[in-house]
């Protein structure tokens, strides 16, 4: 083989390196932990006593310069039949933290998706039932994520969101716990109101829906005792109100869209800060996707990581 021949050959190996080398980091970028532009999306899991037994998470952790500062928390739920995956797969919310931080339209905060299968985010007291997810979410994970993680310990710093089923629970979980979460975000929440009609066929329907977690058959006590509506009485009389961002498609379902724009005013009838968008979508990942976008902005000068008057622990903790 010619000296030329051999050079050509090299050349053509070290050409192929850097190509594999380059499809590698691509693929690691898009799938990894961690990506190109330095945020990191993990997994984990952490026992819950309330619960006894590990519930999954997916935590978003963006790129930070310089000295690791205390960010705010964002609770962020996922609907019916999803996972601590969902957001991710399905709503494009990794990329879409990345540009809204990396342009600086929204504060650097550490994004936490729990699993919490169909439980509609309420305590399920059935023995083969999911538990006690509500106290689990909103005490042991809390907890867990205070002291684990580099996050504002305190109100002033913590937010929860959440789509369709996760939009109840996020309002379910601000609305019972006021002095825990600064503001709640509901895109297309899952919104019935008291009044329940209990035909047969609803009735069925309802337990289906509501995966039995108010019961076989259907207790309706129960259901209103877990209703958002049912709550706002005593979240008036709070000294302190979380803030709310609800949203929904004119071409949602027909209840979903009444119970935002209701919750609406009576929120906006008792004093409670509220906003309220309605937009031309349905109920899909395409709408949630975007949706999110204007209710981050929202969302972003109303978290304070350092706790200002609030006692909070600001030091580093370690990374779990």
């Amino acid at each position: 083989m010619s000296v030329a021949s051999r050079h050509s050959k090299a050349v053509l190996q070290v050409c192929l390196q850097l190509l594999l080398t380059a499809m590698a980091l691509v693929v690691l970028g898009f799938n990894g932990s961690t990506a190109a532009h330095g945020s990191e999306v993990t997994v984990r899991k952490f026992h819950s006593k309330s619960l006894g037994r590990s519930i999954r998470f997916t935590v978003y952790r963006p790129h930070q310069v310089g000295e690791p500062r205390a960010l705010p928390a964002l609770y962020l739920l996922h609907g019916l039949n999803g996972n601590e995956k969902a957001w991710l797969r399905l709503g494009n919310i990794r990329q879409t933290l990345d540009k809204l931080i990396a342009t600086k339209v929204l504060q650097p905060l550490l994004v936490i998706m729990p699993m919490a299968g169909n439980s509609w985010y309420v305590d399920d007291p059935r023995p083969d039932g999911y538990g006690a997810v509500a106290k689990a979410l909103t005490q042991d994970l809390v907890s867990f994520v205070d002291e684990g993680f580099n996050v504002g310990s305190c109100r002033s710093a913590r937010a929860v969101a959440g789509l369709s089923m996760g939009g109840f629970g996020a309002l379910q979980f601000a609305f019972e716990n006021p002095d825990r979460y600064a503001a709640a975000i509901s895109l297309s929440g899952s919104l019935f109101s008291k009044g329940l009609r209990l035909e047969a066929q609803r009735l069925r329907r309802y337990i289906s829906l509501f995966a039995g977690v108010y019961g076989e058959p259907f207790d309706r006590a129960r259901f209103n005792r877990f209703n958002v509506f049912a709550k706002l009485e005593k979240l008036q009389s709070t000294a302190i109100h979380p803030a709310i961002w609800l949203a929904a498609g004119d071409n949602d379902f027909p209840s979903i869209l009444r119970g935002t724009v209701r919750l609406h005013l009576e929120l906006r009838r008792r004093n409670i800060k509220s906003e309220l968008r309605v937009d031309d979508a349905e109920h899909t990942w395409r709408y949630w996707s975007k949706a999110i976008i204007p209710a981050l902005k929202w969302l972003s000068p109303k978290l304070d990581p350092v706790c200002g008057s609030e006692t909070g622990s600001l030091t580093a903790a370690p990374k779990r």
